[in-house]
């Protein structure tokens, strides 16, 4: 007898329990060292850095392997790897010169640009493709929660 696995609902399983780690971390480090919680060297920053790395690798993986999404894969892929290469700014300030992260930033933004104009013809579809899959909500969740809502709470007033 074959066991039938319901795949949606295990993946929603899977997301649940990753998803409910991260929030009794966090609400561990809050109770034991607010301060210390949103700190450049914080568990918050590397899962940030990790989550923005991944997200520029399955990209890349798309882009790569599905032709009808390769505009949109690579504006997404040089958008999160200079968010990652913007989050080591201190390291890169400290380490290599003052405004460092600002011109791999560059060099990374010219290279998805002339990707981007490659296939620019095929952007429009691309997009259409894109907006219509569910990780597209996902998607618009995490970058509102990343580039919006941090940036409010991140602000020193």
């Amino acid at each position: 007898m074959k066991i039938k696995i319901n795949y949606p609902l295990l993946r929603v399983l899977i997301y649940s329990i990753i998803t409910l780690g991260f929030i009794q971390f966090i609400e561990y480090a809050v109770k034991t060292d607010a301060k210390a919680l949103f700190k450049e060297d914080s568990f918050v920053e590397y899962a940030e850095v990790f989550f923005l790395l991944v997200t520029s690798f399955l990209f890349l993986i798309i882009s790569l392997r599905n032709k009808d999404a390769r505009p949109v894969s690579i504006l997404m892929v040089g958008l999160f790897l200079s968010s990652v290469i913007r989050e080591f700014d201190y390291f890169f300030d400290k380490r290599v010169f003052d405004g460092a992260w600002q011109i791999i930033v560059i060099i990374i933004f010219t290279g998805t640009a002339f990707l981007f104009w490659k296939h620019r013809f095929e952007f429009k579809s691309s997009l259409k493709l894109f907006i219509s899959k569910p990780a597209f909500g996902y998607l618009m969740s995490g970058f509102i929660t990343l580039f919006v809502f941090s940036r409010m709470f991140g602000r020193k007033v």
